[in-house]
Order: structure tokens, then sequence, then C-alpha cells
């Protein structure tokens, strides 16, 4: 009866063999998030606005676990900037090998809407490799 729904849906005879054999609950390693973005930012330098929460901050800890060379944070918010900061410390400490390095993280409060504090978000970001981020203005 637990299949009676499938088989009516896909028109199935009610003695066809269940679809799937097997039901996973476990992760396989081939497709786990933290394997799949291994190594894949190494040696990046990236710039994230809105990094404070959300998706933004979500996005700079992935960023720090693929290997990022240098991360920029940027919101309105310096107290959740800094804690974004901690936390991409935190969850790096121990997985970064020697070849990574550390991971630089720079913390920034801009308004994305005044040309002024734009570019002083690009000077507070410094460069990478003696080559300054271009300037958008």
């Amino acid at each position: 009866m637990l299949y009676a729904n499938l088989y009516r849906a896909t028109n199935l005879p009610k003695s066809a063999p269940p679809l799937v054999s097997n039901v996973r609950h476990d992760m396989y390693d081939a497709i786990s998030p933290a394997h799949a973005l291994a190594h894949a930012a190494q040696g990046l330098a990236v710039l994230i606005t809105g990094s404070g929460r959300g998706v933004g901050r979500a996005e700079a800890l992935a960023f720090a676990q693929a290997g990022a060379k240098k991360i920029v944070l940027t919101s309105r918010s310096r107290d959740e900037l800094e804690e974004v900061k901690k936390e991409i410390e935190e969850a790096t400490r121990d997985c970064r090998t020697p070849e990574e390095g550390e991971c630089e993280v720079i913390v920034h409060v801009a308004d994305l809407c005044d040309p002024a504090s734009v570019d002083a978000l690009f000077e507070a970001a410094g460069d990478l490799d003696g080559e300054q981020f271009p300037n958008l203005t």
C-alpha cells in the first residue's frame, strides 16, 4: 500500500518492483560539498559584498575552505564582518595545507552607493602579488 501512489503516478502495474532498490541517507564522498570545492579557489583573491550575513557570509566561508589566498569582506555592519572573520579563521585553522598558507581576511565597512566609499574599499583591499585591484571609477 506504501507504493500505491507511486504506481498510480507512473502507470506501473501493481506487481512492478520498487523503482529504487537502495535508499541512501549518508553523503557520498564524490558528491560531498566539503570535497567538491577543495582547492577550487586556491590562490585567488575575492571581494565579497554583503558578507556580514546570508549568502555573502556563506560565500566567504566557502571561498576560505576552498583555499582562497585573500578574502575582502565588506558590508555596512562592522560587528557582523568581525564575526565572519572569526568564523573563517576558526574554519581554516586546521584544514589549510602549508602550500596554501594563511588566508588573509580584510574587513572593510563600505556603502556601495557612495563612489568615495567604493574607492576606499579597493584601497583597503590592497594588492595581490604586486598588482592593484582595478580602479572602477
